[in-house]
């Protein structure tokens, strides 16, 4: 049996990649429903009770990508997803953000000064 020398390269190259793996193994990754959105079940499934396969977060990714766009006004994202779960004064700096749960997660809008849509995120609650 052959012994590679103390400072070979695929030792070096093994210990950087140690923590690489720990990292990655320890990240959550999000993965989100496959459903359309449609107002009507958002409508009717405002807040759930921490499942991860709420109505809402089955949708989001389809919302997100397809419904909700920047440079909404926020009476437009209220029309489309009714009344917010949470409302925030000062989000994100000076802005306002409107919040809907979707189980352990949330839908942060986040609208300037003039009421336009300029941000939109799935964060972990």
């Amino acid at each position: 049996m052959k012994i590679l020398p103390r400072n070979s390269s695929i030792q070096k190259i093994f210990i950087l990649l140690i923590p690489i793996v720990i990292f990655i193994a320890g990240c959550e990754i999000l993965t989100f429903g496959n459903k359309p959105f449609e107002q009507k079940a958002w409508l009717a499934n405002p807040v759930n009770s921490g499942k991860n396969d709420s109505i809402r977060f089955q949708m989001s990714e389809d919302l997100t990508k397809n419904h909700l766009k920047i440079g909404m006004t926020r009476q437009q994202t209220r029309k489309l997803l009714g009344k917010p779960d949470l409302l925030n004064s000062y989000c994100y700096g000076k802005d306002i953000c409107d919040n809907y749960y979707l189980g352990e997660y949330a839908l942060i809008l986040k609208f300037d000064s003039a009421g336009k849509l300029i941000k939109k995120d799935i964060i972990s609650i």
